[in-house]
């Protein structure tokens, strides 16, 4: 699951740069047919051979990790306790804090 949703990031960030397997397979060194593979999410990879494709598309490796992924900048961050919504619900003596600093779009939302 981990390795088939880096692939699918791998992938999109290789076609927004418009190149192929077999170019990019040139810019990093690794076979066009392992470079599928691991877009399918059929291969892993080591750190070295994850590096050397992130640096062919120029892509930091940590975008790949994250909830939102490479091509999405708009998810939101957690703020500061500073910026935080605090709330209470009716006379309650429990507090809330939306750690995001927004208001939620769903019944689960990012509270403390």
């Amino acid at each position: 699951m981990i390795m088939k949703g880096i692939g699918d990031r791998l992938r999109a960030a290789r076609r927004e740069k418009g190149l192929t397997l077999e170019e990019l397979s040139g810019r990093c060194g690794l076979s066009p047919g392992f470079l599928s593979q691991v877009e399918r999410g059929r291969s892993t990879l080591s750190i070295v051979s994850l590096s050397a494709i992130c640096h062919a598309l120029d892509l930091p490796i940590a975008s790949l990790f994250s909830a939102s992924g490479p091509l999405d900048r708009k998810a939101p961050r957690v703020r500061r306790e500073a910026d935080q919504l605090h709330i209470r619900i009716g006379g309650s003596p429990i507090s809330y804090r939306y750690l995001t600093g927004q208001l939620p779009a769903s019944p689960i939302a990012e509270l403390l």
